[in-house]
This record gives C-alpha cells, structure tokens and sequence, in this order.
C-alpha cells in the first residue's frame, strides 16, 4: 500500500515492513487473546444457564449465528459505502466491546428476571422432547445471545476483517514470507489467555472486589473487562497501523467489487478455488462443533461448578496455543520446502488422530478404568481428558498451520476478489457449514433422544468430513499453484516495465 501523504517522514520501504508485521502481529495478538477468553466465558456461561444449556448449542448455531453472520457483514458493508472501512470497523469493534460490558454488568446478574420463563412454559405443551434445546434458548435469551455474539467476534472481527486489510496489503510472495510470524501472534494468544485466565477465576467469594455477589460472577466481570481493555488497545494499534499505510475503499470509483451477500454467494458457486478453501475452512467448523458438543455435555455431566469446567476449558486452550506456537514457528519452512498442500494436508492428519482418541474413550473408557490406565479410576474422565485435547489440537491447526495455509492461498487471488472471497469463505461459507452441522446434530438429538445417544451417527459424520477435507486439500493445492504462477509472472512484467 502507498504511504498517506503528510503524516509521516518518509521512510525506507524495509522499515516500513518491518513496523508493519510488528504491528499486525501485535494486533493480531490482542484480538485472539480476547477471543480466548471469550471463548470460554461463552461456554460456562451457556453450559451452566440451565440443564439443557449444552442442547440449544446446535439451535443458537442455526437460528441466531447465520442471521447474526449476515447481519454483521450487510452492515459493514454499508457502513463502509457511508463513512469508509477504516470508521466502519472502529463502529463495530466499539458495539461488541460495549455489549459485553452490559452483559456482564447488567444481563447476567438478572438472568432470571429476564427469562422468559411463560413462554418457555406454554412451548414446551406443544413442541416434542428432542427439541427442548431450542425452547432453552428463547427461554435464555441472554445467554443465548451472549453466546453468538462471543462467537461473531471470531468470525467478523479476526476472521474477516483482520485478515481481509493483511490480505489487502499483502503479496503472494511476501505471503509466504510473513505470514508464519504474523501466525505468531495468533499461536501466542491462546497460552496467554488460558494462563491469564486460570489466574483470574475466583474460586471463593472476593469481598475486595466492589462487584459481583458470587465468585461465578467476579470472575465473568474481571475477564469481561479485560476483553474490553485488551480491545480498546488494539483500536490503538489499529489506528497507528493506518498512519502509514491506507486502506482502498470497496465503490465503484476504483473499481473494487463490493462485498454483497449475493457475491459472496456466487463466489461460492462459481470459484472453484474459493469452493475449495470454504471446504477447507469449513471441515474445522464441522469437526470441531460435533466434538465440542460431545465434549461439552459430557463435562456437564461430570462437573457442577462453571469455575471447574472453566479451569479445564482453559488449560486446554493453554495446551492448545503451545502446540499453535511450534505450527507457526514450523510454517514458513514447511511452505517455502514443500508446497503449500503439504502444509494444508497436516491438519486434517493431526485432527484425524485426535479425534479417532476421542471417540476412543467414549466407546472404551470402562476398560481403561478397569486397568487403571494413566492412574485414572472414573472412566468419565477419560473422554473429558481425550476431549481437551482434541480440542486443542483442532484449535492449534486452526490457529497456525490451517489458518496459514487459508490466508497463503487467499493472497494468490486477483486484489478485487480477495475481500468478497474471503467474506465468502470466512462468514457466509463457515456459518452455512455451522448451520448445516447444526441441523444434523438437531435432527440427530430428536432421533435418539440425546447427544450421547446419537454418538455413532455423529461420528459417522466426522470420518465422512475428514475425507472430504483431504480430497478438497489436494484440489485447491492443484489451483494455487496456478495462481500464484501467475501472479508471480506478473509481477516480474510489472518490474521489468
């Protein structure tokens, strides 16, 4: 991007690089922390709302996230049509920062009062058991609406619109060189988060705190402003991001083509490309949720306290932002030695080992207890155990060698469709993925009775997902390899002239 005009010396372009990845990194880092901490909030928060908080899960995935998705990008895109992208994402970060503090100040601590409990009442006369979960989540509205909103943060703010300006700033060829060191940050983030957030649970009552009436509730609000602390500093850094380099607005003066709803549908129709990578990214959203869905109503099972499921939902994002930092640290190597299908193909790998162990201890736990395998005697341990670090390995790839290859592949495509393609895999794809594994673990809870009953379906589902993830990896590798052939062509044309 060219420097803006009067605000800065000029400066030699190295320098500039330089200050550049330090400050994306920086940024990136405090965005994934809040995600992190975030990310477990939402989980205690919806796990412990009532006895089927776990059962709405697939419903608020549906019928609250896919509009909530659509929502966000129609009005990011007209907001930036009216007061551009850089006013537009200040408007947006500020709201979520801004609802988290009222939940946290004022929703949860009346969450009873708000409930709409005469309605949930009058439903449940009418509606069958299998669907309860989604009578939970009228019923719950707060927390449901907590919940997708903690959610959209990942997808809207770090997903989409981060990436979407270092993709925009970016070449394919420096791609490759910088993207494992911006990955950094994100690997970073999770060990961070995990560790700062274990140490910020209050498992007692803390009279020297001027808030919250029970330990539960201290802890939401001190990590709550944390989140917006840690947001409000990366507005800063965002801000001293643009002094020197600008951001080209999506109108129909340069020629940019703006990031419709429609657009990013037909991105997903008629790309080949992009329909590969929304295969590629979406295979995470399905893996993931049909896991941490079993994972987390069988810990709702085991524990009673939130601050017990916290403390573990925690240490295992610590695990998982360990095994994030050797991925990054990994990727610029893997990429530059051995092609980027090489790098893709190592997340389905991995996440096919973890979640062949997962399932493992579901259907064998009994019989590891009864050898005492581990010094473990409760057998539900086991898949509690088994279903952290699944988890921890589906976020490790997602957070460094999956979310590289993603943004590596992006970057080969022409500059006026890298912002609607990847609108079109990051939002729309991933959401509709969401929904459609929303669906089935609905209709899969309304055959069998139950999440648990319905293990063998789903995990039928999850073999089928990983084969359609590695065929997808080998396609799209086919395609950037193209691409990035001759964007590199080029460029060398462009130097030369």
């Amino acid at each position: 991007m060219t420097p803006i005009p009067g605000r800065n010396s000029p400066r030699k372009p190295m320098a500039l690089a330089r200050q550049r990845t330090l400050l994306l990194s920086s940024l990136l880092f405090l965005l994934c922390v809040c995600q992190g901490l975030l990310s477990s909030l939402r989980d205690a928060v919806i796990i412990t709302s009532s006895d089927g908080g776990v059962g709405s899960i697939p419903f608020i995935q549906v019928w609250v996230l896919v509009p909530g998705a659509l929502f966000v990008i129609s009005l990011f895109s007209k907001l930036t049509k009216k007061v551009g992208r850089e006013k537009a994402a200040y408007i947006v970060i500020t709201s979520f920062l801004s609802y988290f503090l009222l939940f946290a100040w004022l929703l949860h601590p009346h969450a009873e009062q708000i409930q709409l409990t005469s309605l949930a009442i009058w439903m449940r006369r009418w509606v069958p058991n299998g669907v309860d979960g989604f009578v939970v989540m009228i019923e719950n509205w707060s927390p449901t609406l907590y919940y997708a909103v903690c959610e959209l943060w990942a997808a809207s703010i770090i997903l989409f619109f981060f990436w979407g300006i270092v993709n925009e700033m970016t070449k394919c060829e420096e791609a490759q060189r910088i993207y494992g060191t911006l990955q950094l940050g994100a690997t970073l983030a999770p060990m961070a988060a995990g560790f700062v957030a274990n140490l910020l649970i209050q498992h007692t009552y803390n009279p020297s705190l001027p808030y919250g009436r029970s330990p539960w509730e201290q802890t939401l609000i001190t990590e709550t402003l944390l989140v917006v602390t840690l947001g409000v500093i990366a507005l800063i850094l965002f801000r001293e991001l643009l002094r020197n380099h600008t951001l080209q607005e999506n109108d129909e003066k340069n020629g940019t083509a703006t990031m419709s709803l429609k657009r990013c549908f037909r991105q997903l129709y008629r790309n080949r490309f992009i329909g590969y990578l929304a295969i590629f990214v979406s295979s995470y959203s399905v893996i993931l949720l049909t896991t941490d869905l079993l994972w987390k109503d069988h810990m709702r099972r085991t524990m009673a306290e939130p601050q017990e499921m916290l403390g573990v939902m925690n240490t295992a994002m610590w695990f998982a932002g360990m095994l994030s930092v050797v991925g990054a640290l990994a990727t610029p190597s893997l990429v530059c030695k051995q092609g980027w299908t090489r790098l893709a193909i190592i997340s389905p790998l991995l996440i096919s080992i973890s979640t062949a162990l997962f399932f493992f201890t579901f259907y064998f736990g009994e019989t590891l207890a009864s050898y005492h395998f581990l010094g473990i005697q409760d057998p539900a341990l086991y898949a509690v155990y088994a279903g952290a670090f699944q988890v921890s390995i589906c976020k490790a790839c997602r957070f460094s060698v999956g979310s590289s290859a993603k943004e590596i592949a992006l970057s080969a495509m022409p500059t006026r469709l890298k912002w609607s393609g990847k609108a079109a895999i990051d939002t729309v794809g991933t959401q509709v993925a969401k929904a459609g594994t929303s669906i089935v673990h609905q209709l899969a809870i309304l055959a069998f009775g139950s999440i648990f009953g319905a293990l063998p379906f789903l995990s039928s589902g999850v073999i089928l997902t990983l084969c359609a993830w590695a065929i997808a990896t080998k396609l799209a590798g086919h395609d950037y390899r193209r691409l990035a052939s001759k964007q590199k062509s080029y460029n060398e044309a462009l130097y030369r002239s």
